[in-house]
C-alpha cells in the first residue's frame, strides 16, 4: 500500500480508538499503560515508528492484556512495512478483544502487504460484520484484494458498495476503473478513471489506465498525453514507458518506441515484454539481427509457463536468422 493510502486509512481507523487517548493524562498506577499508549500515538503522528514500538512495549509490560497496546505496536510495524510482526501483534489484539473491527482491518492490510489476499479478505469481511462505521473502507480494501486476485466481478461489487456507503471516498474510482478496464468494459473504465483524475490530478495509476483505455480505442495521441503526465509524476515507473512505447509504435515513431522500451528495461532489466516489443519494432524496421537478439532476451526473462509465447519467439528467431 502506498503512503497516500496509508495516510488515508490511518485517519479512518482513528474512529476505533478510545477517547482516553485524546484526553489529558491523570497519573495513576492504573493508567500507566494508557499513558505509554498516548505517548506512542504522539510518536506515530511524527512518523517516529521505532519510538512508538518502544512505547507500546512499555505499555505491554504494564498491562500484557492491553489490546490497545498490541494494536499500537502492530500499527507501527505496519507503517515500517514489517508485515509479519504487524500480523503477530494484531493477532494478539484480536485474541484479547475479538470484536475489535479495526484490528481485523489492519491485520487484513498486513496480509495484503504480504500478498496473502485470501487471509486479507477474511479479515476485511470480519471487520465489516463487526463495525458498520468502517464498512466503506473495508469494502474498498476487500475490493482491492479481489482485484489483486484477478477476481474482477467481486472487486467491482465491493468497490461499488464502498461508493454507495461513502460517496466522498473518491479514491475508489481509480481502482474500479482499473477493474472495469481489465474486464474490457472500456466505457465504464473511462468514466471512473475520469472521475479519479478529476478528484485527484496526482493519481498516476488513473492516468496509466486511462492511457491504456485510449490505446485500446486506437487513440494513440491521447494515450501518450496521459502517459507524459504520469511519467512527469512518477519517472521511475517502468510500465509507463513500456505502454508509451506501444503507442509510439502504433504511430510508426519507431525510434521513440525503442527509446521508451530501453528506458523501461533500464528501470527493470528483466522486463520481458519490453524486449518482446523491441523485437516487434525491429522487425517493422527490417532490422532482423536486432530483432532476433531481442527475442532471445525475451525468452530468457519470460515466465517458463508462457510456453506459447516462448515457442512463437523461437519460431521467429529461426525465420529471422534464415533471412540474414
Amino acid at each position: 500500500m502506498n503512503n497516500r493510502m496509508k495516510k488515508f486509512f490511518r485517519m479512518i481507523f482513528l474512529v476505533s480508538l478510545p477517547l482516553f487517548l485524546f484526553l489529558p493524562f491523570i497519573a495513576t498506577a492504573q493508567e500507566t499503560a494508557q499513558d505509554y499508549i498516548k505517548q506512542g500515538y504522539v510518536h506515530m503522528e511524527k512518523g517516529q515508528h521505532d519510538q512508538a514500538i518502544t512505547s507500546a512495549n512499555e505499555a505491554i509490560k504494564q498491562d500484557p492484556k492491553s489490546a490497545k497496546a498490541w494494536y499500537l505496536k502492530g500499527k507501527a510495524f505496519f507503517e515500517k512495512d514489517q508485515y509479519d510482526q504487524a500480523i503477530a501483534d494484531f493477532t494478539k489484539a484480536v485474541e484479547i478483544d475479538p470484536k475489535w473491527a479495526a484490528a481485523y482491518a489492519m491485520r487484513g492490510q498486513s496480509y495484503a502487504g504480504k500478498g496473502q489476499h485470501d487471509q486479507a479478505i477474511a479479515d476485511y469481511t470480519r471487520s465489516i460484520e463487526l463495525e458498520p462505521k468502517l464498512a466503506a473502507a473495508n469494502h474498498f480494501l476487500r475490493g482491492k484484494a479481489w482485484l489483486d486476485k484477478y477476481r474482477y466481478d467481486q472487486a467491482i461489487a465491493d468497490l461499488t458498495k464502498a461508493i454507495e456507503l461513502e460517496p466522498k471516498l473518491t479514491v475508489v474510482y481509480g481502482l474500479r476503473g482499473e477493474a472495469y478496464y481489465r474486464k474490457s468494459k472500456l466505457d465504464q473504465a473511462f468514466a471512473d478513471l475520469n472521475k479519479a483524475i478529476e478528484t485527484n490530478p496526482q493519481n498516476v495509476s488513473a492516468y496509466r489506465y486511462r492511457a491504456e483505455v485510449y490505446l485500446r480505442n486506437g487513440q494513440a495521441d491521447q494515450c501518450i498525453a496521459d502517459l507524459n503526465k504520469a511519467i512527469e509524476m512518477s519517472p521511475k515507473m517502468a510500465v509507463l514507458y513500456y505502454i508509451r512505447a506501444y503507442a509510439y509504435g502504433i504511430k510508426g515513431q519507431y525510434e521513440k518506441a525503442l527509446s521508451d522500451d530501453d528506458r523501461a528495461i533500464e528501470l527493470n532489466p528483466r522486463y520481458a515484454d519490453a524486449y518482446l516489443h523491441k523485437a516487434l519494432i525491429y522487425e517493422e524496421m527490417k532490422k532482423n539481427q536486432e530483432a532476433a537478439e531481442a527475442y532471445k532476451v525475451f525468452i530468457k526473462y519470460v515466465s517458463p509457463r508462457d510456453t506459447a509465447k516462448i515457442e512463437a519467439a523461437k519460431k521467429k528467431i529461426g525465420e529471422l536468422e534464415k533471412q540474414k
